[in-house]
């Protein structure tokens, strides 16, 4: 029927993945899926984001890694989502708030 499912390029989701809690796991200890966006490169993950096909969900994950001056150029893109955009500038945002 020509109907492409959204995983089309990446795979189907693993089945059978048991539930991760991270707000509970100490970096040492999260699975290497996890700690993938504290290991990319900083020219991977700034391309990353500025590529338009990328989930927004996988965009969402990559802002706290991502410095404020890639997180500014970003901002610059008209491509990227609005909701990738609110994020970068209150990910931003909070980094300028001293405390």
């Amino acid at each position: 029927n020509g109907y492409l499912a959204p995983w089309h390029r990446i795979g189907p989701p693993e089945p059978n993945l048991p539930p991760v809690n991270v707000s509970t796991m100490s970096p040492n200890t999260c699975p290497p899926s996890v700690r993938a966006e504290q290991t990319l490169r900083p020219g991977v993950r700034t391309a990353l984001l500025r590529n338009p096909a990328l989930p927004t969900a996988a965009g969402l994950g990559l802002l706290t890694s991502t410095s404020s001056r890639d997180l500014t150029e970003l901002l610059e893109n008209p491509g990227i989502s609005t909701l990738l955009a609110a994020c970068a500038e209150r990910v931003l945002a909070e980094r300028d708030v001293p405390g």
